[in-house]
């Protein structure tokens, strides 16, 4: 890691900023992720615009987007980025809710975009993913499937959040970030990935 982060004992002011990151909790008590503890320490102002940045994405009263979609936008987003401490973090909260199984996770980090586990609406979803990465911007067909299936605002937020993730991507792999223990690791590679397919690296290594 080339950061220090906070380490416990935190302070009350550090502790009070760092709350407002809740997510989940271990064993009833409230454990801070790395990148939490990173951005408080060197950053706090800028931890707290993204903090705001982020809950608009992940609460269901502010979203457009339901879990699933969201969640295949962020998994694919990240593991273009070869994030596996992001990707770890979301499977970990949000995957099995959203529907991720062991083929899915492969298809979603090795896969691609018309990959067989997936329905229309999602592989709309991925292909939107790949070509923003591959062209930084949705040719016509692209934007017409996946306007097929979300409104206009949905359509903006997809699009907003695969910068997001981007964002948060490049922040943890630059600083090299240590994977989270509750963190779900990347998916070892099927026995055979194309050198055509635009995703994570075969290692698995951010």
């Amino acid at each position: 890691m080339r950061l220090e982060m906070l380490n416990p004992p935190y302070g009350p002011v550090d502790m009070e900023r760092m709350d407002r990151f809740r997510v989940g909790e271990t064993n009833g008590e409230y454990v801070p992720l790395y990148s939490v503890r990173l951005m408080v320490k060197h950053h706090p102002d800028l931890a707290e615009a993204m903090r705001k940045t982020a809950w608009l994405f992940l609460d269901t009263s502010t979203s457009t987007l339901d879990l699933p979609t969201r969640e295949i936008v962020v998994a694919r987003t990240l593991a273009r980025c070869r994030c596996e401490y992001q990707w770890g973090i979301h499977q970990a909260v949000f995957g099995d809710a959203a529907g991720f199984d062991e083929a899915r996770r492969v298809a979603i980090v090795y896969g691609a975009w018309d990959d067989p586990v997936w329905d229309e609406k999602q592989r709309s979803l991925v292909r939107a993913v790949d070509e923003i990465f591959d062209s930084s911007t949705l040719g016509d067909e692209t934007w017409n499937a996946l306007v097929g299936y979300l409104s206009p605002r949905q359509v903006l937020e997809s699009l907003a959040l695969i910068g997001w993730y981007q964002l948060n991507s490049y922040l943890s792999s630059a600083v090299q970030l240590p994977l989270e223990n509750f963190a779900l690791r990347f998916p070892p590679p099927p026995v055979a990935v194309s050198a055509a397919v635009p995703a994570a690296a075969a290692d698995g290594s951010n």
